[in-house]
């Protein structure tokens, strides 16, 4: 992956970024679930398509990505039932910009 390539990646990101901001980019919610003090959230992204992210404390977390909306909603149920037992996740990376990489997760505190 050469620089030109990161340049890219990263143009292709503020552009998206821009669009949510100025409220010209929409997205499909699957689904949207607090579990376990984690918060788990499927949508339809304008860049990755289909995707799950777990959010926690500190940061929210890509885990996984679909092709179709059916293996969106399948993934949503599968990762709300690991919701529980979950203590890190592989963060799914971005293009040549971020690498996959391990986090501990930081649950928010349940009542």
């Amino acid at each position: 992956m050469d620089e030109l390539d990161k340049l890219r990646d990263l143009l292709r990101l503020c552009e998206v970024l821009l669009g949510y901001l100025d409220g010209t980019r929409h997205f499909d919610r699957v689904g949207a679930d607090s579990i376990a003090g984690l918060c788990i959230s499927t949508v339809l992204t304008p860049d990755r398509g289909y995707e799950t992210a777990i959010l926690d404390k500190i940061r929210a977390m890509p885990v996984e990505r679909y092709e179709t909306r059916e293996q969106a909603v399948a993934g949503h149920e599968k990762w709300k039932k690991a919701a529980p037992n979950l203590k890190s996740v592989v963060r799914l990376g971005y293009a040549s910009l971020l690498p996959d990489e391990v986090f501990e997760l930081v649950p928010e505190r349940v009542n």
